[in-house]
This record gives structure tokens, C-alpha cells and sequence, in this order.
């Protein structure tokens, strides 16, 4: 059940007025200035929404599709401080796995904040977008849990792609990655590539080892999340609102097949 992560980001004061948030820029292609473009995945099954302090402290989301019932009003988001808006402990997602929003392919969807901060500071929307209409979490599977590292530093408001080491060599087979939990100081969100895939599906990540990540994140909530042979393993990409180093993390993982192809 593909499932992609894209993104609004932007640092900025919006003084007290709501203003764009720029589509955070994306090889997938999602991105055009403000507009975040619906990929052909286009039932939206979670969103987490990034708001930093002041003015009216709001965030609203704007599309043909949304605009039926009127602009989407977020009445719940992470940060609320005079800095960059982080992910929260326990973390706010929306989460619409049971009833996704459906979208149109390529359409556009906007992103406002209202804010006011001593300066610019960072507001952000995660969009989890599937080709499936129902969620199915992972069960009756023995799920288990990795330890992998990093050897990078983060471009603050960018994705940006690292290599994932192994605390220890994977049997030789085929695996699913059913969740994950990365951790450094301002990281925001993790998305897994392969050059095998279409899709980069991911997760919110956490600033400390004691904060609360979302359930869906982890041991199957979101389903398989993507597929690889322990030969061939995948790349993440980082977002993050600091120059972070070396993101480490767990994987939880499926044994899909045992053994070469």
C-alpha cells in the first residue's frame, strides 16, 4: 500500500496576517513556489501541522477539494513557541486512516500561517498521501526492531538524502519496513528512497529519546511502507530546523523472504 510524504516549509514572521507557506522543494515533483502539487497518490491519510507563536497562531489549508466545505481550519499543531515549530511529545498528527480525504491528481493545495514572531521562524505541513482507500496496519507478523545510523549534516529547510547503516548485518532476504523512529535536535520529519520505488513514504521524527511518537508510526500502523532486499537497501531523506549531524534511529522490519531471490 504505497504511501508518499510531501511537504510545506518556510521560514518566515507573517507579522500578525496570514501568508503562504512555500511547497517545501521536492524531486518528486510536488512542489511549484506555494503550491503543493497532489501526486497520483491522492487520498490524503494523515497530516501534522507545524505552528509557531503569536498573531493568531493559525494554520489553514486551501484546494478545490478542500474549498467544498470551506478552507480546512487546523484546530490542532505541534511547536507553538517563539522558534521553529517541532514536533511536540506526544506528537499531533490527524489521522485519517479509517476515512481519507480524497483529492484530484495535480491539483494544488495552499497552505496559510498566522504568526508572530520575535523573528522568522519555521512553520510546516506533512501531507501522507495514498493509493489505497483503506489503511491496513501490519498483523500477525513478527515485527522487529533495528538500530541504524547516519553520517550526515542537515540542510535546515530542505530534504536532504543520507545513507543508512546497519548496527547489524541483516540476514540475507527481502524486507519490509513497517515503521521508524529517528531522533537528533531539530528534526522534523524521515522519508525512505529507492530508486526502485515512485514513492518516498515516511515518518515525524523526534528531538529527544523520552518524547512520544505518533502509534501510527511504528509496528505496522501505516502498513508496509516500502519493500527491499537486504542487498540493496534504501536512502531517507531528513527535514530538519537545524543543521543537525548524524540522525540515528530504529527500523521496524518484516521478513518478507528468507534467502537470495
Amino acid at each position: 500500500m504505497p504511501i508518499t510524504l510531501i511537504a510545506h516549509y518556510e521560514s518566515q514572521d507573517p507579522a500578525n496576517a496570514f501568508v503562504n507557506i512555500a511547497a517545501l522543494d521536492d524531486p518528486l515533483g510536488s512542489d511549484d513556489a506555494d503550491d503543493l502539487i497532489v501526486p497520483d497518490f491522492n487520498r490524503l491519510v494523515a497530516v501534522a501541522f507545524g505552528v509557531p507563536s503569536g498573531g493568531g497562531q493559525r494554520l489553514r489549508l486551501d484546494s478545490p477539494s478542500i474549498r467544498v466545505m470551506g478552507r480546512w481550519e487546523a484546530d490542532e499543531f505541534n511547536g507553538g513557541a517563539d522558534a521553529d515549530a517541532e514536533p511536540d511529545s506526544p506528537q499531533k498528527v490527524v489521522d485519517l486512516r479509517d476515512n481519507p480525504l480524497i483529492f484530484t491528481p495535480t491539483e494544488r493545495v495552499i497552505a496559510e500561517v498566522n504568526a508572530d514572531t520575535t523573528v522568522a521562524e519555521a512553520a510546516w505541513v506533512l501531507y501522507w498521501f495514498s493509493d489505497q482507500e483503506r489503511i491496513e496496519p501490519v498483523s500477525g507478523r513478527q515485527i522487529r526492531t533495528v538500530r541504524v545510523t547516519t553520517t550526515v549534516t542537515l540542510t535546515l529547510g530542505a530534504w536532504t538524502n543520507t545513507g543508512l547503516t546497519f548496527a547489524d548485518t541483516l540476514p540475507v532476504g527481502r524486507y519490509g519496513i513497517v515503521g521508524a523512529r529517528f531522533q537528533s535536535a531539530g528534526l522534523v520529519a524521515a522519508r525512505f528512497v529507492s530508486p526502485d520505488f515512485g514513492y518516498r513514504p515516511g515518518v515525524l521524527c523526534v528531538d529527544d529519546e523520552n518524547d512520544q511518537q505518533h502509534p501510527m508510526f511504528r509496528k505496522g500502523g501505516l502498513g508496509v511502507l516500502m519493500e527491499f532486499e537486504s542487498v540493496r537497501v534504501p536512502t531517507v531523506d531528513f527535514i530538519a530546523i537545524s543543521a543537525d549531524a548524524n540522525p540515528a534511529g530504529v527500523l521496524d522490519l518484516v521478513q518478507l523472504r528468507a534467502g537470495p531471490r
